[in-house]
């Protein structure tokens, strides 16, 4: 759920984008150093979102669909080690790697022909959850992320030229 806030797109005053939500199967791993503090990794399947137009010229048009990967790294405490429900809190790296950048034909209908390339992104990430107990190794988490991911979205377009948009 994408808490999205856009730039103007660069040569159209007054414009923006906006990120509509997305979701995907995600695992984490965690390596437990000790019996307070883990080392987590996050992984996913390919998250997609739709991409519309904020304001101006483009307020509600369709402009794209992007993917993305959010691998992300965190250090992990864990304040009740010895129970079955153990809460725990962390904060960590993440680098989010983008691709499957599409323009949708309504954009291209305001634009003509256009090509998006977003720049892959690294940021901080805080997470808050909790482990249940399975068996002596295997838990179920439940966890709340907060991974901040910022971009800077170029995009080539036939009638515009060369626009750019940072999308946080």
């Amino acid at each position: 759920m994408p808490n999205d806030d856009s730039g103007e797109v660069e040569l159209l005053s007054d414009t923006g984008v906006e990120v509509d939500d997305g979701s995907s199967l995600a695992i984490t791993l965690t390596y437990m150093y000790t019996d307070n503090i883990g080392f987590s990794v996050l992984g996913a399947l390919p998250f997609e979102h739709d991409i519309k137009g904020d304001k101006g010229a483009i307020d509600g048009v369709d402009a794209g669909t992007i993917e993305h990967l959010p691998p992300t790294f965190t250090v992990e405490y864990y304040f009740q080690p010895d129970s079955d429900v153990r809460p725990n809190v962390g904060a960590g790296i993440n680098y989010t790697i983008f691709s499957e950048e599409d323009a949708d034909s309504e954009l291209e209908g305001v634009v003509g022909d256009t090509d998006i390339d977003l720049d892959d992104s690294a940021g901080l990430a805080v997470v808050a959850g909790v482990d249940i107990d399975i068996n002596e190794d295997w838990f179920f988490n439940g966890s709340l992320w907060y991974i901040d991911i910022e971009t800077d979205a170029d995009l080539e377009t036939a009638l515009a030229g060369d626009l750019e948009v940072n999308v946080d």
